[in-house]
């Protein structure tokens, strides 16, 4: 088989290098190849532009991944109040 769903976790701490990859594989064209794509991430917890990462990728995700839906999740379930 082929993959056909794939998921990436830290969107924003991705490089040029990672986003061109993952528009190789999920894309043809510029049309969907697959049968899903998630893209995980928060541009304002970028910490890894010295090593490369650039948060224009999860900024222009919509944009050069067409017809995706943004899934907005406001609250921390990480540090919540007991």
């Amino acid at each position: 088989g082929h993959v056909r769903h794939l998921l990436v976790d830290e969107y924003q701490d991705t490089n040029l290098v990672q986003h061109a990859l993952l528009k190789h594989m999920a894309l043809d064209g510029k049309e969907f190849a697959i049968d899903s794509l998630c893209a995980v991430g928060d541009e304002d917890q970028s910490i890894y532009s010295w090593r490369g990462a650039t948060v224009a990728n999860i900024m222009n995700f919509k944009k050069d991944f067409k017809n995706t839906q943004t899934v907005t999740i406001e609250t921390n379930y990480r540090s919540v109040q007991p």
